[in-house]
């Protein structure tokens, strides 16, 4: 685990030196893990692309797994990953007693969304 945290860190410093990660998240409207996903990103105040599955269908065929977060265009997984990277890295999630409540789309969706409910849709 430590080793997948620093090789992300790595990802995450351009050639400038800035740390400044470019973040593209490939989501599916009806997937409430890209949903859980996209409230905490949105919540965190973190800037990130949406990838078209239309456009990227190759990136879907690889692994059906969604939804996907690629940091500076190298993958890095899905929505677990995701949650570790921004706990560990980023310290950018919600500070929860229980951190594995996160792991529930549901939870994330209707506690940290500002309507309550799914936005990817709207």
């Amino acid at each position: 685990m430590l080793l997948h945290i620093f090789l992300i860190s790595i990802l995450c410093f351009q050639g400038n030196g800035k740390y400044d990660p470019k973040i593209d998240i490939l989501i599916h409207k009806d997937c409430k893990y890209s949903q859980a996903l996209k409230t905490l990103l949105d919540w965190s105040g973190t800037e990130y692309g949406i990838l078209d599955m239309d456009k990227n269908m190759d990136l879907v065929n690889q692994d059906k797994h969604i939804p996907k977060v690629f940091i500076n265009g190298k993958l890095i997984g899905g929505y677990r990953d995701s949650l570790n990277m921004w706990q560990y890295v980023y310290r950018k999630l919600p500070l929860e007693l229980d951190f594995s409540r996160l792991y529930n789309p549901e939870y994330v969706i209707s506690k940290y969304s500002k309507s309550g409910e799914s936005e990817i849709a709207k």
